[in-house]
């Protein structure tokens, strides 16, 4: 299972997010694809901030509010 983090304007990580993408397409892979995910880029400001210690790293409560129900969402996809 792999992951990506949650949108910022990066040429770079937008290409690894679509590599990665295609790797899941050829191989099956499960992706949490935080990037693409629209209600994840729909945060307000004032949130994001509160949930992002810089543009790649969610702070505790970040993970815990924000990242963390995500990856529970999927996760029990994956082993339910």
């Amino acid at each position: 299972i792999f992951y990506t983090g949650t949108y910022f304007e990066n040429e770079k990580y937008q290409k690894a997010v679509d590599m990665l993408l295609e790797i899941n397409k050829k191989w099956g892979l499960e992706v949490i694809d935080l990037w693409n995910d629209i209600q994840m880029r729909a945060i307000p400001e004032q949130d994001y901030k509160k949930y992002m210690k810089d543009s790649v790293h969610p702070t505790d409560c970040g993970y815990k509010e924000w990242w963390g129900p995500k990856f529970v969402d999927c996760l029990e996809k994956v082993f339910t």
